[in-house]
């Protein structure tokens, strides 16, 4: 076997594994608390932001997706059918 790079260790593997913990829990946390954010915004708050209705549409929809994440993750919810929820959120982040 040829070791070309970061050498694999017990101790970088911990490393790479926690931290991909503490940065899933942290963006579960902001989708959650954005998600609970936005529901409390009207659409005419929104618009008097500067959103158009379809930016408004786009921001519910990937919110939408967010919570569900969030709510998957925390056992708060149950997903009955399979879903894509990159759609809304690619959008919004601007890759789709």
């Amino acid at each position: 076997m040829i070791n070309a790079g970061v050498p694999v260790t017990k101790q970088t593997v911990d490393a790479f594994f926690g931290g991909v913990a503490v940065r899933l829990a942290q963006v579960m946390d902001d989708a959650a608390e954005a998600n609970a954010w936005l529901a409390g915004v009207s659409d005419q708050d929104l618009t008097g932001l500067g959103y158009t209705a379809d930016d408004i549409v786009a921001l519910k929809d990937a919110a939408y997706a967010c919570g569900i994440v969030a709510q998957l993750y925390t056992g708060a919810a149950n997903l009955p059918n399979a879903t894509d929820f990159r759609v809304g959120i690619r959008k919004l982040a601007g890759l789709g």
